[in-house]
Parts: C-alpha cells; structure tokens; sequence
C-alpha cells in the first residue's frame, strides 16, 4: 500500500510594482537563470513573422520550431501559431497573447517564406531516426540548438521541398544505430563531456507523442534556444533511474529542469495521469533542483525578451465580520505550477470567463511566469479584481516534494526570491504524498523562510485526511489549509459537507473550508453549482478573505 501512494499523481487525486521579466542573475541562492540569460533583447526591427503551424505536418513541425529557436537566440522575430503536441486552446492563446504582451508589428509569411528568409542562419541538417522517432528527435534538438542544425527525418531530406534549399546534412542519427532512447542520450552526454556540442542551458525532460501526431513540437523552440538538452527517460525502466540521477547531476549550473515528465501511453490518453510521476519529481527533487513545467508551451524565445511591469497581485479582504451558523468557503484552482497551462487553459478557460470578477476564485501560478512569460504575469496582475487571488504553485519555485530535498532550505530560499520577485503571498505544497497532509516539519520551514500569508497543502485529500489534521489551522500565526478535492458538483459538494461536520465549530458556530478545484475537471461553473446545493448556511468568499477570517476566530 505505502508504495501504491508513493505513486498516485497530483492529476489522480497593497498595491505596488514590481518589475517583471528582469533577469535574474546566477548569484541568485539555490537558483540559477543560465537559460534566460541566452534569451535576446529585441534588435533595432519591430517586425515579428508569424507563421500558422496548425495544417503544417508534424515533422516539418519540428524543422521549424527549430528553426524558430535558432533564429530567436539572437532577436525575437519569429512567432508561431498553432503548434502541435500543446494544448487545444493553444492558437486562441497564441492570438492573444501576440496582441496583449509583444510589443512588435505582426507580419503574416507562410513557412517556407520562413526557412527562406531565415536560411542563413542555418549551418545545415540533422536526420533523425524514425526507428526510434522521440529520442532520437530530441537529440537532434540538443543538436540543433547546440550547431545551429535543423532536424529533418529520412523522408524529408529524400523529398523536393527541402532539397531545393542545398543544406548539407552534417549528422545522420541512423547511422549510430541507437538501440534505445538510454543508449541515445549516453552518446549525447558523452558528446558534451567531450566538448562536442555545446550545451549550456538547462535539461528538458520532452516527452512522447500526443493523440496522432508523430512529433512534439511545443517547447522545442525554447530548448534550442537556450543550447538545452532534451531528454525522455521511463524511470521504471531497467537502467533508466539510475541514468536520470547521473545526468540531473550532470547539470550543476542549474537547478530547474524544464519541459514534463510525460508519459502519453493508453493510460494518459483515457485519464491525462501522467504514470510514475511521483518517483520521477521524487527523483528530481532529490537531486536538488525542480521541475519548471512547460510541456506544452510554445513562443518561450519570444516572450521573455520583453520586460513588463507587474501589479503587485492583490490580497484583498472582502468583509471582516461573520454571520453566526455560517460555514465558509473558499475555491483555488490546481496545477498552476505549470508555465504552459498559465498561458493557455488559465487564459482560455478561466480568466477569459466572464464569470471572473463576480464569483470569489483563487489560481495557482508558477512563479517562472514572471521570467519566461513576464508580458503574461502582468496581464494576470493587472487585470485581476478583489474577488481573485494568486497563490504561488506547488511547491514554490518549481514543482518539486519537500520531503525528498537534501537541501530543502536552498530550495526555499530561491521560492522567497522568488516571492518578493512577484508578489505572491500565498503558497501551495504538493509533497511525495497527495492523500496525507505534509509534516509539522515541513510546514514550519516554510513558515520560518517564506513568512507567507497562507500555505495550501494537498491537492484534495478531505474529508479522507481529517484523522490526520484539521481542514483549517493557525500554525506560527500562518493559516494553514487543508483541502478538499474538487471534482464534480456532486462528491464536492458532499466533501464539503462531510469536512465541515467533522471540523470543531468556532465562536458563533463557524466554520472553514477551503476547496481545490480540480482544473481540468471544473470551470466557475461548476463552484458557482456547488455553491448553489449547498444552500444555506455556507458562504463563498475569496481567499484572503477566508484567512483572515481564520486568524480571527480559529
């Protein structure tokens, strides 16, 4: 049973300013930016190239991502829409986020225009082989960023549309003979060690295919920009965890390793669980760094090049008093550590919901926003109102479990930097455990480095977790809460109900429960529904509202 919940996945389960997008140098305690520190600065054109991938094959996809990487680690010029093996409300975002957070002129090219006008800057190709399609394609991702080379497979190369181009294949994969993705990568490594490519950025763990498609476009721009390299690894493959602890601490420069630990099986296709999750981020986090998840991210070359200045986000109380017999409640929104979803479900589903602003609701958001997309955190800030509140995403800076850091105090160092960066008050944790509550211990390092206004823990482990530590709690003058697991009017609304008999009433009968809403799974919809059977006797209030309710009364 103890190895069963080892593995279950989180998916199972004072206004002011501060200046966004600045870089963050590698002094920085516990965390190092050597990848945004190759990311350019706008050149003397205010032109960017937008080109459509939506109807573009999927391995011309990942010549042109690319080639998008190349072309942007000197100025931001090329933005791409639609890219394959990112989320479906990707183009709508790309639109938006074109219109609202860079600052340049869009001029429409086709694709080919692109690779023509961009040619250049290409020193040639590399062929990967379709044997074994997703490792060797992210080696030639290393490849690419590392040698300026663009990744072509066989039939590519054989065709007429690229050879008019005359590009000299300097690297023909298939003629190495890889075996498997672990042998893949050992060379790869091994071409490092030997200073035959030069990687300088930061590991990126990219993983299968999504749905039909035969390459995963998204993020590969960002990894040849910044000389990453990509990887997928299955830990519970003989030989494989072991490789992935060698080559994490291979990368001591860094501690953030970016991309996801993907595993698009038949599993993750029917439920979205990524399977061994939790032994791969325990893996991650034992070796000192975190997981910036930006899976299905697209345009990361582009959109750091420009600064913004962010809003303070706002922690706004509502109301300072109580109705007598009143239980109330307050609803977070899961898995905002992930860059990814912060520019595209977040947007589209959510903060694009013209329900916002009327209905009490908090997001979680990963702090690297502020680095990668800091046009986007801005836009959050700037255009939140007093009924929304940010919490910063498990479990600080970066998704990583607590309990499996050697250097835990490190770690939490960065996540304040990262804090006072942003402005984010509130915090999520998300231990090697998302049934049981995170120890005393735990929670009172966090309270002793970070002095946050809140700590959220678990990911919805109410009511089965009540034994174990109440829903709500003061600890060192820190609300600490324990939710309960959003998902479905239904069993969410019987969650709650059952939470709030089993929790002591506080003077004048009240009671306190904070709700993790599933993200997938939920819209303001569905908490505007739970809301409604609920019925009398229970009240939604935001976030910083129900904290300071609590300070007051538990």
């Amino acid at each position: 049973m103890e190895n069963d919940l080892h593995n279950i996945s989180r998916r199972q389960f004072i206004n002011g300013t501060v200046k966004a997008g600045a870089v963050l140098g590698t002094g920085l305690v516990g965390m190092s930016l050597a990848a945004c520190s190759n990311i350019p600065t706008p050149d003397r054109s205010n032109v960017i190239d937008v080109v459509d991938m939506e109807k573009i094959e999927p391995d011309y996809q990942l010549l042109y991502t690319s080639l998008q990487g190349i072309v942007n680690a000197y100025h931001p010029r090329i933005y791409l829409m639609g890219v394959n093996g990112s989320e479906p409300q990707t183009k709508s975002t790309d639109k938006l986020w074109l219109s609202d957070i860079v600052p340049m002129k869009p001029q429409e090219i086709s694709p080919t225009q692109m690779l023509s006008k961009y040619l250049k800057y290409i020193n040639g190709l590399v062929v990967w082989d379709p044997t074994i399609a997703v490792h060797s394609q992210n080696v030639a991702t290393t490849l690419s960023g590392a040698n300026k080379l663009l990744p072509a497979s066989p039939s590519m190369v054989d065709g007429s549309q690229l050879k008019k181009y005359a590009l000299p294949i300097k690297r023909d994969l298939r003629s190495l003979r890889f075996s498997d993705g672990l042998q893949a990568y050992k060379w790869a490594l091994q071409q490092m060690k030997s200073n035959n490519i030069n990687v300088t950025g930061s590991p990126a763990w990219i993983g299968d295919i999504l749905d039909t498609s035969t390459v995963r476009a998204a993020l590969r721009d960002w990894i040849v920009a910044t000389k990453g390299f990509a990887f997928e690894l299955y830990p519970e493959k003989d030989g494989q965890l072991e490789f992935l602890t060698y080559l994490l601490g291979y990368f001591p420069h860094t501690s953030t390793i970016y991309g996801y630990l993907y595993y698009d099986d038949a599993l993750y296709r029917k439920t979205g669980i990524a399977e061994n999750e939790a032994t791969s981020v325990s893996t991650i986090s034992a070796s000192n760094k975190a997981l910036v998840a930006t899976n299905t991210a697209t345009n990361l070359s582009v959109y750091p090049s420009f600064p913004a200045t962010a809003k303070r986000p706002l922690w706004s109380v509502t109301t300072s008093t109580v109705k007598p017999d009143t239980t109330y409640v307050a609803f977070g929104v899961s898995d905002g550590d992930n860059v990814s979803y912060n520019l595209q479900r977040l947007r589209a589903t959510w903060w694009d919901d013209p329900n916002r602003g009327h209905f009490p609701m908090a997001f979680s958001i990963s702090p690297w926003l502020h680095k990668l997309a800091p046009g986007a955190f801005a836009y959050y800030t700037s255009t939140m109102t007093d009924n929304e509140n940010l919490i910063m995403g498990p479990s600080g800076a970066g998704y990583a479990y607590p309990s499996d850091m050697p250097d835990l105090a490190k770690y939490l160092r960065t996540t304040k930097s990262l804090m006072e960066e942003t402005g984010l008050e509130a915090i999520w944790i998300l231990d090697n455990n998302t049934i049981l509550p995170s120890s005393t211990h735990i929670i009172d390092q966090y309270i002793s480095e970070l002095h946050p206004s809140a700590i959220i823990d678990l990911y919805g482990g109410f009511p089965s977790a009540q034994a174990f530590r109440p829903a709500v709690s003061v600890r060192h003058n820190t609300p600490i809460l324990n939710s309960v697991r959003g998902m479905g009017i239904s069993p969410t609304v019987n969650a709650i109900q059952t939470t709030a008999n089993f929790e002591p009433a506080y003077p004048g009968n009240v009671k306190f429960v904070f709700v993790a809403l599933d993200t997938w799974e939920t819209t303001y919809e569905t908490a505007i529904e739970i809301m409604k059977q609920l019925g009398a006797g229970y009240e939604v209030v935001n976030l910083a509202t129900l904290c300071d309710l609590i300070l007051k009364y538990v």
